[in-house]
């Protein structure tokens, strides 16, 4: 008989948000806050540091971060659809480069979110968040642990 695993195999995460923002401006401060977080020098034991884009395009943004300790390095990708003049979708994804890693503390869903509040998209009009511990390696964890 199979195990059922609760989540991902790999350490990852999948996540879809709305918001009451254009795409391309969702997208615009997004870009700025991982330029922002390029530094090595990380304010505290946080991870908003060692962020770095790979691609920008018109629908589509990729970044890399890496843990400050350890120096893991996850891959992010955000996706971005808009169906309505000032609403956007984003599907974001951050996947950890360690074929070995099942198991993240929820960095990746960190890597992420992170962005999206620093940015301050958590805080605009029409923000939601879907996502649930069986996209999202140990989601419920690392939900603990953030300043909401």
């Amino acid at each position: 008989m199979a195990a059922l695993a609760a989540g991902p195999l790999h350490a990852q995460c999948s996540v879809k948000w709305t918001l009451s923002v254009p795409c391309m401006n969702v997208s615009s401060l997004l870009v700025a806050q991982i330029n922002e977080w390029e530094t090595e020098d990380c304010p505290g034991k946080s991870q908003k540091c060692l962020y770095s884009i790979v691609a920008v395009g018109d629908n589509e943004l990729l970044a890399t971060h890496t843990t400050p300790l350890m120096k893991f390095v996850d891959d992010i990708k955000f996706t971005f659809n808009s169906r309505e003049k000032d609403n956007c979708e984003v599907l974001g994804q951050s996947v950890s480069r360690s074929w070995y890693a099942i198991l993240d503390s929820g960095t990746n869903y960190c890597n992420m979110y992170n962005l999206m509040n620093g940015s301050g998209l958590r805080l605009t009009p029409g923000f939601n968040e879907y996502t649930s511990d069986s996209n999202c390696t140990q989601y419920s964890t690392a939900k603990l642990y953030l300043d909401e």
